[in-house]
């Protein structure tokens, strides 16, 4: 005998896995952040790239974790509405910054402005949104 489940049944089922399993994260969900908890993204520089994670966030409190995964020295900058900052100091090979912006709706460009190294690929997108919930893309 088989029983049919209405798809809320089974998205609140697979929830409840997942929360049990010990993390959501692996799932895509993510608890939006708050004044007290600001949510955080994690920004990856590489020599020719620079990764973030996730890359869409509410607005509010966002707090990035910038890391230097390459061998050379960089430093970051981050623009967008209301934003234009970045770092006087360039991040040797693995060391780590925690930086926290409060951000508005609207597209943001996260980039190393040492050089020509934007121009390499070292230039990337973090998205803010109005929208909260726990699903992100």
């Amino acid at each position: 005998m088989f029983v049919r489940l209405a798809p809320r049944t089974i998205a609140l089922a697979a929830l409840l896995v997942a929360s049990a399993s010990g993390g959501c994260a692996p799932l895509g969900l993510y608890r939006p952040g708050t004044e007290d908890a600001p949510e955080t993204v994690s920004v990856t520089l590489n020599d020719t790239s620079i990764d973030v994670w996730p890359s869409l966030v509410a607005r509010g409190k966002v707090t990035l974790e910038i890391r230097n995964d390459g061998q050379l020295e960089h430093a970051y900058h981050v623009t967008g509405p209301g934003t234009d900052e970045g770092s006087e100091e360039f991040l040797t090979s693995g060391q780590h910054r925690r930086v926290t912006f409060k951000l508005e709706p609207g597209t943001f460009r996260i980039f190393c402005p040492d050089g020509d190294h934007a121009k390499l690929g070292m230039d990337a997108r973090l998205v803010v949104t109005d929208r909260v919930g726990f699903f992100r893309r």
